[in-house]
């Protein structure tokens, strides 16, 4: 085993490793050094512990979303983001978060300014609105990583310059949280009562100084009972943190039924709810956007860089690997790679070109020109000939300075306008 390429690639540090196979962070620099080999025990132990197989039935969905895009036109996010029909939506008396206005399609909400574009308009869905639209996206034959890649399609035409960045220009994903639910098994599931008990005797590493533990009771039949317990990993108000809770419990408390009921009806028994915000909202939708993987296992990827639960000889903890099974700690940058117009290309050969081309097939099979007909019939809207004069002023420019660079003059121009510190002399 290349040690050094597998922790690379797993975005494992030299600790990481030293924790799997109970040695030193030195000992692990030895054998990336050359100066220590490593033993066929010690391999096993490193697979053992990340590439362990999730074990356990585990699903995720979007649980709540808030985006805000830099425009007063509002509607041109119902229609051309959501694709839905304007119609369905109705106006609500109050608006919410500092916005005025508020439009409405069951518990789908689009808050919205009239004037003030910092503010611009903003998309929010939490719980049963997420399951609403989800089931529009399915009725569209879109999936989540079909709608962000629209969004951001969408955000990149209204930004001022090619290179520019959509996150610092004109969108912004404010909130996003992903549930994992642990289903019910007759057999075994995590108690988070173990979960607790690790966190209060120091086994879970993690950068977060503040966690939470919460669990409430009420009287039933003159017993008892539990509401359910809640860990919470790090501060609320933080940009980053789960919260695990026992949703067999909360839903026993909504129905009165029993949790066999529950177990039989609904199948769920923990959740592990991860909540992002602002950057790193953002950070992780283009990491969905960019990466092959699904939902899951990049939350859970994000929750291995937030924590890890060990055992007491300072081993992982085997039963929550079994859980999630190994993780790939997901880096958050400080400075994320901008979103431009070349990334929005990729995403667009990914998502419609293949699209295009499989009509344009069938369009052929059939001796038919459906594809051409549709592309001619389509009216240019008066923002996608700002867009197109836009490309055409950039290129315009890019010309000037190709053609001015190859005199003297020409460059002495270049440097009294401007341009002198951006480009290569060379023709480059």
């Amino acid at each position: 085993m290349d040690l050094i390429t597998y922790r690379e690639n797993m975005n494992l540090t030299q600790k990481d490793i030293a924790t799997a196979i109970g040695k030193t962070k030195q000992y692990v620099a030895k054998i990336e050094s050359g100066r220590s080999n490593l033993s066929e025990q010690d391999e096993h132990k490193i697979k053992n512990v990340f590439e362990s197989v999730r074990t356990s039935d585990v699903v995720s969905c979007v649980d709540w979303l808030r985006l805000r895009f830099k425009t007063l036109r509002y509607y041109d996010v119902i229609e051309k983001v959501l694709k839905i029909d304007m119609n369905k939506f109705h106006e609500e008396e109050k608006g919410g978060y500092n916005y005025p206005l508020r439009q409405q399609y069951g518990h789908m909400k689009i808050f919205y300014h009239k004037d003030d574009i910092d503010m611009g308009t903003m998309f929010e869905i939490s719980g049963q609105g997420c399951r609403e639209f989800e089931s529009i996206l399915l009725e569209q034959g879109r999936t989540w990583k079909d709608f962000f890649i629209d969004a951001m399609i969408y955000a990149q035409a209204h930004v001022t310059g090619s290179g520019e960045d959509i996150f610092d220009n004109f969108f912004k994903v404010t909130r996003i949280d992903i549930a994992l639910d642990e289903l019910y098994n007759e057999k075994y599931n995590y108690n988070l009562e173990t979960l607790r008990m690790k966190l209060k005797n120091n086994l879970i590493q993690t950068k977060t100084r503040t966690f939470e533990i919460h669990e409430g009771f009420h009287k039933d039949r003159g017993e008892i009972v539990s509401k359910g317990m809640a860990v919470y990993i790090g501060a609320r108000e933080s940009p980053c943190y789960l919260c695990a809770y026992e949703k067999d419990k909360e839903q026993q408390l909504k129905t009165k039924g029993s949790l066999d009921e529950i177990h039989e009806k609904t199948r769920l028994k923990n959740r592990y709810e991860l909540r992002l915000s602002d950057d790193k909202a953002n950070q992780f939708i283009v990491a969905f956007v960019d990466r092959d993987s699904d939902v899951t296992q990049l939350a859970i990827d994000v929750m291995g860089s937030l924590f890890t639960v060990h055992d007491e000889d300072g081993d992982y903890n085997l039963e929550w690997l079994r859980l999630f099974g190994s993780f790939r700690k997901y880096k958050f940058l400080t400075q994320p790679k901008d979103v431009s117009e070349e990334r929005t290309k990729i995403w667009l050969e990914r998502q419609v070109i293949r699209t295009i081309r499989i009509q344009k097939e069938k369009d052929e099979l059939k001796g038919d020109n459906w594809l051409e007909r549709k592309i001619d019939e389509y009216e240019l809207t008066d923002e996608d000939m700002q867009e197109i004069e836009l490309s055409k002023q950039i290129k315009d420019q890019q010309d000037f300075i190709h053609v001015a660079v190859r005199t003297k003059n020409g460059r002495e121009l270049l440097e009294a306008t401007g341009y002198g510190a951006t480009f290569d002399y060379a023709g480059n």
